[in-house]
């Protein structure tokens, strides 16, 4: 959701910002941060090379091995015919993909990304998950932020839904790989929810009870509702990646 707060959160985390209110608990070590702004700067006179091995060294990087990193990321994210190329010529791809590129020169402790796949063409959208799916097995933390893309879900671990500034929905994706029912019911007894306990997750909305059952579990749990005097409003398929569910 646009103006949920999520490009604020990042530049919080990443240290760029300080927060108004809240705490802050840093890490306890020192840590090498990766970050790729949702807009990039599309005005630097430079060329690709110039402008990464300049990064690459204000990273502490070494130039020998900027010269064999620099040309592998430009190959993967296809910008080698554009290595000479100055970037205020680039397109909104071309200056994402430059980006990305200065954000993982050297590899980070901690990777931060907001909307990575925006203006990106879909075989780039494919390297780069693959390169953050890479990142992640070697055991890197990822913060991103996105709208729509599912190509994400392959790599996500924990989906947190921001709506007015603060967290709406917070799912472990070992939550949402299988379909659930959303039942919208009233009167169930707590002893009945006990009995359902670990198959039944409820939420209570006022005198209704929302409950999220796997989805084979549901005529039966169901059945159990109405034969103990509850009532079933509506019963429906559950979108974890809905805020509105």
């Amino acid at each position: 959701m646009n103006g949920a707060g999520k490009s604020t959160l990042l530049k919080i985390i990443t240290g760029l910002l300080l927060p108004s209110s809240g705490i802050v608990i840093k890490h306890s070590n020192p840590l090498h941060i990766g970050y790729v702004p949702e807009r990039f700067p599309n005005l630097l006179r430079f060329t690709p090379l110039e402008y990464l091995t300049y990064m690459g060294r204000i990273q502490g990087v070494p130039v020998i091995e900027l010269e064999k990193r620099i040309p592998i990321l430009l190959d993967r994210l296809a910008l080698r015919h554009a290595k000479d190329k100055r970037i205020d010529t680039f397109s909104k791809g071309m200056v994402q993909k430059i980006g990305i590129i200065q954000s993982i020169l050297r590899k980070p402790d901690l990777l931060v990304l907001d909307e990575p796949l925006s203006g990106l063409d879909i075989q780039t959208q494919i390297e780069l998950v693959q390169i953050m799916t890479e990142f992640k097995d070697e055991g890197i933390t990822i913060i991103l932020t996105y709208h729509e893309s599912d190509m994400l879900l392959k790599i996500a671990e924990r989906i947190v839904i921001l709506g007015e500034g603060s967290i709406k929905r917070d799912y472990h994706i070992k939550d949402i790989d299988k379909p659930r029912m959303v039942i919208v019911t009233s009167g169930i007894s707590e002893q009945l929810i006990h009995t359902f306990k670990g198959i039944l997750r409820v939420s209570r909305k006022g005198k209704m009870l929302q409950a999220h059952a796997l989805q084979e579990k549901s005529d039966h749990i169901l059945l159990e509702i109405l034969k103990n005097g509850g009532k079933i409003h509506s019963v429906g398929l559950h979108d974890p990646l809905n805020q509105l569910i």
